[in-house]
């Protein structure tokens, strides 16, 4: 049975983007909500774009647990702990890696913008 971890750990290498600023969906492509504060997660969180959380993309049938993964920006950068706890649109399985909030972004190293997008890749989970 495949669950949530393959999906992490095939995204690993691919390009992640930034989602938190209000103008994307956070939670099951079925029933999306915008992603302001508070908003329902695929996983049943709370989103709060301050936290350093991400989403990743995944079919929208498969239930969501949240799982504490190390991630860093391709390159030398260090490893972070980062939360997912959400899933993207299931048509980028495989062509992108990670939505980061705003905070999991600066976590990593990255300059926090709406354009920002880095090879993202994983170093483990805990």
């Amino acid at each position: 049975m495949i669950d949530i971890l393959f999906y992490i750990q095939l995204a690993s290498g691919l390009t992640a983007t930034t989602y938190g600023h209000g103008s994307h969906n956070c939670g099951d492509i079925g029933k999306p909500v915008p992603c302001s504060i508070g908003a329902t997660t695929a996983s049943g969180e709370p989103f709060d774009p301050s936290l350093a959380t991400a989403a990743v993309f995944a079919p929208s049938v498969l239930r969501m647990r949240p799982h504490n993964v190390l991630l860093k920006i391709v390159g030398p950068f260090r490893c972070h702990k980062i939360r997912i706890n959400d899933k993207g649109n299931p048509r980028y399985i495989g062509r992108r890696s990670y939505d980061l909030t705003p905070a999991a972004v600066k976590k990593l190293g990255g300059k926090v913008s709406r354009h920002w997008s880095r090879g993202v890749e994983l170093c483990g989970t805990v």
